[in-house]
């Protein structure tokens, strides 16, 4: 973890799923990849079915396959397709999730402003805000700020002890929270192609009422742009 000012410390927010919970995730996740392999092989109808099943080039195998993150797959924010996603470890720290619609124009849309729902099963995320700076991903790629409401420490923020540690308050859409300080858990790089948008994030960067740092934003480009490898030899776009 960084403080407001940029100075290291032990990271103190940091997202982990108990085990019962990695278990009927992975359950879902299988559930899902056999209902998107089925739709895509019947009717080809499903822009997203030439990557169920795969892994992420250059992750290791704790990554999860390819497939629905959630255990009754639906559409998001004008998705044609149920999102896919792969992540690590499940419901927490890095995940890399592929969105498809129906138009570039919709594409356009949610890649410029992803909602809350963009975050699928991935615990904490409050708001998707704009960060400025390099993506070292090809265009048309932006930087996003995953925000949360955190408990900071002090009088009425839950006490040295709470530092860090989620409100459970709600934000705004001006980014202000009901309980706790507006802060950042971690960082994103949401890219563009066609029709499909991938949302490459990384939680675990905390900056207790403060912004994540644009420099951080390299971290998930990797992710990334295996992403779009792997698109473009699934044939998805």
């Amino acid at each position: 973890m960084r403080s407001a000012g940029g100075t290291a410390s032990p990271a103190p927010y940091k997202v982990r799923a108990m085990s019962h919970k990695r278990i009927l995730l992975a359950v879902s996740l299988v559930a899902g990849f056999v209902s998107l392999a089925g739709c895509g092989s019947s009717s080809g109808s499903n822009p997203l079915a030439a990557l169920s099943g795969k892994r992420l080039p250059g992750t290791s195998s704790e990554w999860l396959p390819i497939a629905s993150p959630l255990s009754h797959p639906a559409n998001v924010a004008g998705t044609v397709t149920p999102p896919v996603q792969t992540s690590f470890p499940p419901l927490g720290g890095d995940s890399v999730a592929f969105f498809a619609f129906g138009s570039p124009a919709a594409a356009e849309a949610f890649y410029k402003g992803p909602p809350i729902a963009a975050r699928l099963d991935i615990f904490g995320i409050l708001q998707y805000r704009p960060l400025v700076g390099a993506t070292v991903v090809p265009q048309p790629s932006r930087g996003l700020d995953l925000r949360a409401c955190l408990w900071s420490g002090g009088p009425g923020q839950g006490g040295s002890a709470g530092r860090g540690t989620p409100s459970g308050g709600t934000m705004d859409a001006s980014g202000h929270c009901t309980q706790g300080t507006p802060s950042s858990i971690g960082i994103a790089t949401s890219t563009e192609r066609g029709n499909i948008v991938v949302i490459s994030q990384s939680i675990g960067k905390t900056v207790i009422g403060g912004s994540a740092n644009p420099s951080e934003l390299s971290s998930v480009a990797g992710n990334a742009n295996n992403a779009l490898k792997l698109m473009q030899e699934a044939g998805v776009k």
